[in-house]
């Protein structure tokens, strides 16, 4: 961020005036500002379409950013740009040679509370020149410099648009794979986590044909936060970043990473390669690799057909190793698909309860060796918390363990009493430990190479890790800045990468899809995610290097084949791997004869669509031409309304033994009692197949892997029809 520009600069022509507004465009990008409110933001149009995202307010204010500042005494003092006594507000308009425009802002001076000119800050917008790869792009930094002794910054928010305009339209929010919500329901989360925001970026959608992208493209793991509050008059939308050192008086912030925001012209799924451009090429976590290149990511991971869980949220007893054998070789018996086991309640201790306890009940070891000489293609991962220590434990006082705990501070200068981060958990408190620390680093790293070395598991589950968000962390002790900053990725990561160390051919997983540790774990798993409106937003970004496990199925699921193929095959068109059943004995029950008949099936699909499924990436939808009937379930007390046809489009990453790329569509019927027509044209030239191909062929793949149709056509396009059975899948390439 520049605080004063040193260079010989060449002004720049991509600016102009009106009236009291100032421009900053190029010819795809039109951002626009207020000179009566202080620089307030009232326009970001898309050239291409003409579309304005913004609107001047009924009341005339237009917001940019805001700053939450902090004194001794815990007072609290909301500066923002439209309301900012300042000495000295000004504006340049600066040119490089690359071609990128940049306008910096800047408000000098500022009183902050009974404080006189106690702060500056200054805003940089940029955008590229014509001739970038992304030319529509605006890249938004801020620095704020506290310049009295009395101040301290606590929150900054930047950009903070007040005036988004209301149009019928939608959100893309990032939960996990992936959700369209009516842009009439209000967002907020905070990253890095991996639920309500598996990944950095949120999409504003007025229609399906054109978009504005909004990111922080932050390599390195910043906490921050997104906020996008609906109103009926005008919408507002937030990003929060959290700066180091947030208690310390004086202590300046300039932004480590852009946000970004984009107008773009498509659908959701074109905003999701915006981000898959920059995140696959920058991000520390997409340095090492897709899961074809890491040594973390053992063969046998895809060729599980099922996951099972026994023991989550059940009676103690049924973890007991004398009563999950049987029970898991009954289940492979019956159904004869590579299976992995999920334990729960192997352990001694009550689950959520004296963690980071989990010593093995008796028979563990013994069940493991059996399982392995018997039985190889059932695979055990047990589980462990990666997050939480209970206070209770025996341990907690003989480790020291409350000095590693995180420590939240109240909003004021060198607070000096500190208190636990505290989360409850089945009845009980927990302090949420700092990751950043090498004492609970090599704490939960011991106990996984315990449970992988000395009982042979094949992999080891690391609870919260990739689902909780950071808690803000206070101690000095602990050696990384006070509060925001990035060591709480860093040291989650450092944590992981221990978990494995001198193993091979080892699992390691996680909660959730965070997308900061997907280098470090082999599996992510979305137990709580389905219903209305998802779609494959994270494969579409992170197809080929990451892999999502797992959704809860409840006794009534079971019970009804339309509920049980409904939640089964929207894990499967959305690339996740099968299952994570508690009720085995449900599943095997004469009465739910169509829906293990089903499970088989689409377990076969998905080891034959392997190389879609898990290396390759998940594509925009098809051109429907036909109907679409759906249904209304209840899932976890709400009404989800379901397609009774789900199908998804995937194209290989080209590195199967085929030398030729190619594009697969999965559709799964899941009425359990009707045909399902459908009807679909593929432009091909959308999936990045150029008119220059001599010709293609149409294949149906069964579930065996073998072609049974074949087609052959020319040009790139294809219409095509026909009848799905009930409870089945279609595979073509």
């Amino acid at each position: 961020l520049m605080r004063a520009v040193a260079l010989v600069l060449v002004l720049v022509v991509a600016w102009y005036s009106l009236a009291q507004n100032i421009h900053l465009a190029n010819s795809f990008i039109d951002i626009e500002f207020t000179l009566e409110n202080s620089y307030g933001v009232v326009g970001i149009t898309n050239l291409l379409t003409n579309k304005n995202y913004l609107y001047l307010n009924d009341n005339g204010a237009s917001s940019l950013w805001k700053i939450y500042f902090t004194d001794q005494k815990g007072s609290t003092f909301n500066v923002e740009n439209t309301i900012s006594t300042s000495a000295n507000i000004t504006h340049q308009f600066y040119t490089f040679p690359n071609g990128t425009s940049t306008l910096v802002l800047e408000w000098k001076n500022i009183t902050v509370g009974q404080y006189a000119n106690a702060a500056d800050v200054i805003a940089n917008i940029s955008i590229p020149g014509n001739d970038s790869s992304t030319p529509s792009a605006s890249y938004w930094r801020i620095g704020v410099y506290p310049r009295s002794p009395d101040v301290s910054i606590w929150q900054v928010y930047y950009p903070s648009i007040s005036n988004l305009y209301n149009v019928t339209g939608n959100l893309l929010q990032t939960s996990v794979y992936g959700q369209i919500a009516a842009a009439t329901n209000s967002f907020s989360s905070v990253w890095p986590q991996g639920g309500t925001l598996s990944m950095q970026f949120l999409s504003y959608l007025p229609d399906n044909t054109q978009g504005l992208y909004i990111a922080t493209h932050d390599p390195t793991g910043y906490l921050k936060g997104f906020a996008y509050s609906y109103s009926k008059t005008y919408s507002s939308l937030v990003i929060t970043q959290y700066p180091e050192n947030m208690s310390v008086a004086e202590y300046p912030y300039s932004s480590p990473y852009d946000v970004v925001i984009q107008p773009f012209v498509g659908d959701w799924w074109d905003s999701t390669q915006i981000y898959r451009d920059w995140v696959l090429n920058n991000a520390v976590w997409c340095q090492s690799g897709d899961l074809r290149n890491r040594s973390n990511f053992p063969s046998w991971v895809e060729n599980i057909g099922v996951w099972l869980n026994p023991g989550f949220q059940e009676n103690y007893i049924n973890g007991d190793p004398q009563v999950v054998l049987p029970r898991l070789i009954s289940f492979y018996n019956y159904f004869r698909i590579p299976m992995a086991v999920h334990w729960y309640q192997y352990y001694t201790e009550p689950y959520n309860c004296n963690d980071p306890e989990y010593p093995p009940k008796q028979g563990f070891a013994e069940a493991i060796y059996y399982l392995h000489s018997n039985f190889p293609e059932i695979k055990v991962m047990p589980y462990i918390n990666g997050r939480i220590f209970d206070q209770n434990s025996p341990l907690w006082f003989p480790l020291n363990a409350s000095n590693y705990a995180t420590k939240v501070s109240a909003a004021r200068i060198g607070a000096t009493t500190l208190q636990y981060n505290i989360e409850g958990y089945s009845g009980q408190l927990f302090s949420v430990m700092c990751p950043a620390t090498s004492f609970w680093q090599k704490t939960i790293a011991n106990i996984s190479l315990n449970l992988l070395t000395e009982y042979d598991v094949d992999g080891v589950y690391v609870d919260q890790v990739g689902a909780r968000a950071p808690q803000l962390c206070f101690d000095p002790t602990h050696g990384h800045p006070l509060g925001g900053g990035h060591h709480w990725v860093t040291g989650s990561r450092a944590m992981l990468s221990q978990c494995l160390e001198n193993v091979v051919n080892k699992l390691l997983t996680t909660e959730n899809a965070a997308e900061h540790i997907i280098d470090l774990v082999g599996g992510l798993l979305a137990w709580n995610i389905y219903g209305s409106g998802y779609v494959g937003a994270y494969p579409a970004v992170y197809g080929g290097w990451a892999n999502i496990f797992g959704v809860q199925f409840s006794v009534a699921d079971i019970n009804s084949a339309q509920s049980f193929a409904a939640k089964l095959g929207q894990q499967f068109i959305l690339g996740g791997q099968l299952g994570w059943f508690q009720q085995m004995e449900l599943l095997m029950d004469k009465a739910h004869v169509h829906q293990a008949d089903f499970l088989r099936e689409v377990a076969a699909y998905r080891i034959v669509g392997i190389e879609y499924l898990l290396y390759g990436r998940y594509m925009r939808p098809l051109n429907w031409t036909g109907s679409l009937d759906t249904v209304t379930l209840l899932w976890n007390g709400y009404a989800q309304k379901i397609p009774l046809v789900m199908y998804s489009v995937w194209l290989s990453n080209n590195v199967s033994s085929s030398p030729q790329q190619s594009l697969a569509l999965f559709f799964v019927n899941v009425s359990p009692s009707q045909n399902q027509k459908i009807a679909f044209e593929i432009e091909l030239g959308q999936y990045g197949f150029g008119p220059d191909a001599e010709g293609f062929s149409f294949e149906e793949i069964d579930s065996s892997g073998s072609v049974v149709n074949v087609s052959n056509f020319q040009g790139l396009r294809y219409s095509y029809e026909t009848s799905i059975p009930p409870l089945s899948c279609f595979f073509y390439q």
